[in-house]
């Protein structure tokens, strides 16, 4: 049990629980730069300039169906005259590790198609046998229209490098991605991820929408090599449902689903 703990540890400090995707982005694979709305505070935090109205969004998840690597996340966004503002809590882990993220963000439109956002993180992470480790990063964005349908993003997480252990540091990541709406029942969205340590890891996602209201998603990753899927149901007041999963060679499914009010874009 305690070379699990231990591994699971590492594991997390790797990957960071803020890198959550949301159950309807996991099915696009996990792409985060381009994400708007209420969502993009599962990725991007300039898309939440994009909110006109609150919005929430919570999303259990077992990754690689474990019983010891449930993700459960709630998100919000509120938009104001002064810039919208977003709060994001996260829980990973289990009775013997577990880690909790709280991060706050603040967005707006600098331009009609220019949008910056930043959030403050608090993250800690607990082992009953060893007690609590706890740290304080950022993270930035940016998001900017090049032309009608196209939509181009990058993010940066703890871009500082700060450490929340004696020789263990959490990771900067950095994403740029592109999305492409040819039609409006059509998104197309592609995205390079780089963890500091780890080689690029290449995002494909697609997502077709059905009668308004039913959307069909698929993608992939590169690194490490995932599949994902997934389906969406809305209504017209904005509340939304959706479930998904990835799916890996050697550690198999890893099933999401969430709910929430999603707000229209401007």
């Amino acid at each position: 049990m305690t070379l699990m703990i231990f591994w699971t540890f590492d594991a997390a400090s790797q990957n960071v629980l803020s890198l959550s995707p949301g159950a309807s982005g996991g099915a696009l694979g996990a792409i985060r730069s381009t994400k708007t709305d209420v969502m993009a505070l599962y990725g991007n935090q300039a898309g939440l300039a994009s909110l006109v109205s609150p919005g929430f969004y919570v999303t259990a998840e077992r990754r690689f169906n474990n019983e010891g690597l449930n993700f459960y996340s709630a998100v919000g966004g509120l938009p104001t005259q002064y810039g919208n503002f977003g709060l994001s809590i996260y829980y990973h882990g289990f009775a013997e590790f577990n880690e909790q993220l709280v991060g706050l963000t603040y967005a707006r439109r600098l331009l009609d198609q220019l949008s910056i956002g930043t959030r403050l993180d608090y993250i800690q992470a607990s082992i009953p046998a060893y007690g609590n480790t706890s740290a304080i990063t950022a993270e930035f964005g940016m998001q900017t229209v090049i032309t009608s349908g196209i939509l181009v993003g990058f993010s940066i997480y703890n871009p500082f490098e700060i450490n929340w252990a004696e020789g263990e540091g959490l990771p900067t990541i950095l994403n740029i991605g592109v999305a492409y709406q040819p039609t409006d029942k059509l998104w197309i969205s592609g995205e390079i991820e780089k963890v500091s340590d780890f080689r690029e890891n290449v995002k494909w996602g697609l997502e077709y929408l059905y009668q308004d209201n039913f959307a069909f998603r698929v993608g992939f990753n590169t690194n490490p090599g995932l599949v994902t899927f997934g389906i969406g149901y809305s209504l017209n007041s904005g509340l939304a449902c959706d479930i998904s999963s990835s799916v890996h060679q050697a550690l198999g499914l890893s099933p999401m689903a969430g709910i929430g009010y999603l707000a229209k874009n401007k």
